[in-house]
């Protein structure tokens, strides 16, 4: 049996090498393990950025994780599988030490190269032909990573976690009538929200304070919109979810998550997700702005409309677990 370690730099139980890693620990047992960056959030203080900023100037973090990856390895590299998860907080000049080790070398890329740094990138190139396998969630990054140097390309979509996401009952849709958005400041979100700031709109994520709009910082909850907390924050709610597409990213975690927490989702109309969730499965499309404003006067005054759409995301959850992503990925590893 194979000793599997996923590495990542995320923060202790959060993100997607932790769904992963819950989902490996029950399908192949005692034989997995998760090397993250040990601490318990994403620092976004300023007093925080400058630590974590003075720890990647000092190599605190490459180090530390470099050693607990040594660890787990052991005196067997030849029958250890090590899975990245971006590159972690190693080089290229590293992954290269493990790889003249006789370690197996796996990459999942939840992120698109084009979201990258030019340095950031011109490492992962020089890593690329190491690993026997690169994993990416989008069809259309395939030929991506091949022209740059994969052996391997295999597309492993996101998921639900069923421990984290799943509400098998989600809560009835209260009278408040709220609009809700989870995620992470951006000047493209920013513009796409600005014209739900004349509805009830409720905000939960980082870095809100940057918005131009004071209408939208004054939506923004001063809660971290962790994972556990947005599944629960968002059963029986009307969800707003957008797309990076600018990224080349056609779906993303929350096209699963949301559903998975019995939320009623709008998001963009895109081939990825209409394959998940078609447009009869309950989650609401639009292609403008103006779309999605017709859907949400639609909604918000009938709550009996939104239980119903909640209540037909059930038989499109089927197969979309990280149970289900994991076994794709054993299949590749092991032949399992």
């Amino acid at each position: 049996m194979k000793q599997i370690t996923l590495v990542t730099n995320a923060p202790s139980r959060s993100g997607l090498a932790y769904f992963h890693y819950l989902a490996f620990r029950d399908i192949y047992g005692k034989g997995v393990c998760i090397v993250d960056n040990g601490r318990s959030g994403y620092g976004r203080s300023l007093i925080e950025r400058l630590i974590s900023r003075a720890r990647i100037e000092l190599r605190v973090d490459r180090k530390s994780q470099y050693r607990s990856l040594l660890k787990s390895i052991g005196d067997n590299p030849t029958n250890s599988v090590v899975i990245f998860y971006g590159m972690a907080s190693l080089s290229a000049c590293e992954i290269r030490e493990l790889h003249s080790k006789g370690v197996s070398l796996y990459v999942y890329f939840s992120d698109s190269p084009f979201t990258l740094s030019a340095a950031n990138w011109g490492d992962i190139r020089k890593a690329l032909p190491l690993f026997k396998c690169v994993f990416t969630p989008t069809n259309d990054l395939v030929p991506v990573y091949f022209q740059n140097g994969a052996k391997r390309v295999v597309r492993i979509p996101f998921g639900y976690c069923r421990y984290t996401h799943l509400r098998s009952q989600p809560q009835v849709p209260g009278p408040d009538g709220n609009i809700y958005y989870f995620g992470t400041y951006s000047p493209m979100i920013e513009d796409w929200l600005d014209p739900l700031s004349k509805f009830p709109l409720i905000i939960h994520g980082h870095d809100w304070g940057k918005a131009l709009s004071r209408s939208l910082r004054l939506a923004a909850c001063r809660s971290i919109a962790l994972d556990a907390f947005m599944a629960k924050a968002a059963s029986g709610q009307l969800v707003v979810n957008f797309l990076r597409t600018n990224h080349g990213a056609c779906h993303s975690m929350k096209t699963f998550e949301l559903p998975a927490a019995g939320a009623c989702v709008l998001s963009n109309r895109t081939a990825e997700q209409l394959h998940f969730f078609p447009e009869d499965s309950g989650v609401g499309y639009f292609d403008t702005k103006d779309e999605m404003l017709a859907l949400l006067r639609k909604l918000l005054p009938n709550p009996d409309e939104i239980r119903r759409r909640i209540l037909l995301r059930g038989k499109w959850l089927s197969g979309q677990t990280y149970h289900e992503r994991v076994q794709g990925m054993l299949n590749e590893i092991c032949g399992c």
